[in-house]
């Protein structure tokens, strides 16, 4: 967390709400809306969520630790602890596979695919 840079041209905070991990694309109906992340536990979303190429995505994540959002591949971060959630949007333009992460917890939040 620390010194690096958020990556993410657009972001709006939105109150937290411990443990609990936002994905909404929009003009993608198979995402999911609530990922739950608490105690280092992961539930409420498929393994793989997969998108469109061209959609706009938008990731809120709250955690009940302080950690930095990681979207692999696409290179967007942004810090979120138990106080304020990180909200990532970006433009799926990129086709393949990629890690959502808690980074410094290395633990998988899920994989986006692209196509």
């Amino acid at each position: 967390m620390g010194g690096r840079r958020k990556t993410s041209t657009k972001r709006t905070r939105v109150p937290a709400t411990a443990g609990e991990t936002r994905t909404i694309p929009r003009k993608c109906p198979k995402a999911p809306s609530v990922v739950k992340v608490k105690g280092g536990k992961v539930s409420g979303v498929e393994d793989t969520v997969e998108v469109t190429l061209g959609d706009e995505v938008i990731l809120v994540v709250s955690s009940d630790k302080a950690d930095e959002v990681h979207v692999h591949g696409y290179d967007e971060t942004d810090d979120v602890s138990p106080k304020e959630r990180a909200e990532i949007e970006f433009t799926a333009d990129i086709p393949g596979v990629f890690e959502v992460e808690l980074e410094e917890a290395t633990q998988l939040l899920f994989e986006l695919q692209v196509q």
